[in-house]
């Protein structure tokens, strides 16, 4: 089952697995502190775009003692004209109710004088505002200020107004929230915590001033406690992964030995992957990719694979969407490793990359991660390449780990080993057919799903109890040449095509199914009637070839 997962804050620091406590302490402490004295300081909770600012800030909140009055005021959501008028009522939402009529009143004397905007202001709407600017006193903007200066301090509340998501405004409406910050809200006790991604907000803001290195400056000016949350050890970002997708590929390595799908994906993940998988966000964003799509490709890929393609495709879509039309130069229809001359130059690799506006850095890294996964590509010391099933190096599966599901005219290996199951559990009697792989109606699934149960049955178990089923094979094995009962009267099609020596026989037999269900590691006489003649299996692996004509022989009826 997916577990959910959502891109919202968390409110409870129990509930953090990030180890930011000692962060919050220190943050929330420091607040506390300068939140005694008659300044107006502004904090800055700095870290990139999905490392949980907005988690910890709630953090910090419920560590705050409850004589500090915490609003959150929201920037993004409100014109340049509204901008002023929010801020201040923002501030005076955060005193007693009692002093709160005075406040207005006096805020809303400086607003009229700040420039248009006034009915913006939620208490006072468009009619009292027609009438109050009739009323204009002539006292200036300055003495509008400090009598709303002198009636904050007088009320002697501590204030933290909290402002996320800065870097979401646009450059002049973040210069402005600078500036409303700077000359507008700086009151007594009055103090703020911005939350921002340092390197965008510096960019943003060149873009209103014109030059990045003022932006700098500009927001060093304004910020005088910036306070850098500590990147995510590597170790908790890892847990996140691992908790997710760990157990899927420990599931689909049990029994296998060689390069698991377990031992591939933690060695891809430390490559290639965890410098990009920095934050939080980014981690659970890759996990709930990975998860969502398997269920539609099941098991018929492998999971190691296919969370590295979900990689590719999360992270690098420009690249991941180019491999389909690669698949002559990635995928191989024979054997894991194509001949050295097929490979294309590394060389080439990177100048592909290089053209989707990749740097050189990440081009070096992009090909190390290719050639990974397609050994054909060419050689990479990386990742051992070969081992396991249903790989995407095979052209026979490629498009499986792009379509998310079985391409047409192609038949499940899962439901492939189901039947295979069920023949050697003997559940299936005379007359019952494999409809969905060996007895499908159509011929090439038929065919491609002798060839996949072929590959299950050599090499793995005693296939004699196949022998009591009877589907009907003898059309394939005419148009693959192959004679389910070669005689030894003359060399059949297969004798031809797979002699002894290439199978590991030593004789040939007047009933070669008898004698090819004899287990591999046997050296015994055949236990045919007709003949006594010895099988001893040799060490060399049979060609694919092979496997399907043993398939064909022994699911076919024996003569009579």
């Amino acid at each position: 089952m997916i577990e959910p997962w959502t891109d919202s804050p968390l409110k409870n620091p129990n509930k953090d697995k990030l180890d930011r406590g000692p962060f919050v302490e220190m943050a929330s402490g420091l607040i506390q502190n300068l939140a005694n004295s008659n300044d107006s300081t502004v904090f800055g909770l700095v870290g990139p775009w999905g490392s949980g600012k907005s988690s910890v800030l709630n953090f910090i909140q419920r560590k705050l003692t409850k004589d500090i009055a915490v609003v959150k005021f929201n920037p993004w959501s409100f014109d340049d004209e509204r901008l002023q008028a929010e801020l201040y009522s923002t501030i005076v939402s955060a005193f007693p109710q009692g002093s709160r009529q005075s406040l207005r009143t006096k805020s809303f004397n400086l607003i009229r004088r700040t420039g248009p905007g006034l009915k913006f202001i939620p208490e006072v709407g468009e009619k009292l505002a027609a009438i109050a600017e009739e009323l204009i006193p002539d006292d200036s903007w300055d003495t509008a200020f400090k009598d709303l200066w002198d009636t904050i301090k007088k009320a002697s509340v501590k204030v933290l107004i909290v402002v996320d998501d800065v870097d979401r405004l646009q450059p002049q409406e973040l210069l402005l929230l600078m500036k409303t910050i700077r000359l507008l809200g700086r009151f007594p006790r009055v103090n703020y915590l911005l939350s921002y991604d340092r390197k965008s907000t510096i960019s943003t803001l060149g873009q209103a001033l014109g030059d990045d290195n003022a932006a700098a400056v500009y927001l060093e000016k304004i910020v005088q406690y910036p306070l850098d949350l500590p990147d995510p050890q590597q170790h908790f970002l890892q847990k996140i992964v691992q908790d997710a997708l760990g157990p899927i590929v420990t599931a689909a390595s049990l029994g296998l030995i060689g390069p698991t799908p377990k031992m591939r994906f933690d060695a891809f993940h430390a490559e290639h992957m965890s410098a990009t998988l920095t934050t939080p966000r980014a981690c659970r964003r890759y996990v709930l990719q990975a998860q969502t799509f398997l269920t539609l490709a099941g098991e018929d890929v492998d999971a190691a694979d296919f969370f590295a393609l979900t990689f590719l495709r999360v992270f690098h879509a420009n690249l991941y969407a180019r491999l389909p039309g690669w698949i002559d130069d990635l995928a191989s229809s024979d054997v894991a490793y194509a001949p050295q001359g097929k490979r294309l130059p590394k060389e080439v690799w990177i100048a592909r990359l290089r053209s989707l506006l990749y740097t050189a850095e990440q081009a070096e890294d992009l090909a190390e991660a290719l050639g990974s996964l397609f050994p054909r590509a060419f050689d990479s010391p990386q990742w051992t390449m070969v081992g396991g099933k249903h790989r995407v190096y095979e052209r026979e599966y490629f498009e499986r780990y792009f379509n998310f599901s079985l391409p047409a005219g192609d038949v499940s290996d899962v439901l492939v080993r189901q039947d295979l199951e069920r023949i050697f559990r003997g559940e299936l009697v005379n007359g019952a057919k494999c409809s969905g792989t060996f007895n499908h109606p159509v011929e090439g699934v038929q065919t491609k799903a002798l060839k996949k149960g072929s590959r299950e049955t050599d090499h793995q178990r005693d296939t004699s109890i196949l022998l009591t089923i009877s589907p009907t094979v003898w059309p394939i094995s005419r148009r693959l040449k192959v004679s389910p009962h070669p005689s030894t009267s003359r060399r059949s099609g297969w004798e031809r095509q797979c002699p002894p020596s290439r199978i590991g026989l030593t004789a040939t037999s007047k009933n070669w199914s008898s004698c090819l269900s004899v287990p591999r590691s046997s050296a015994t006489p055949c236990n045919c009637n007709r003949s006594k003649a010895k099988v001893r299996w040799g060490t060399l692996k049979p060609k694919p070839a092979c496997h399907l004509h043993r398939l064909l022989l022994v699911l076919s009826r024996q003569p009579g």
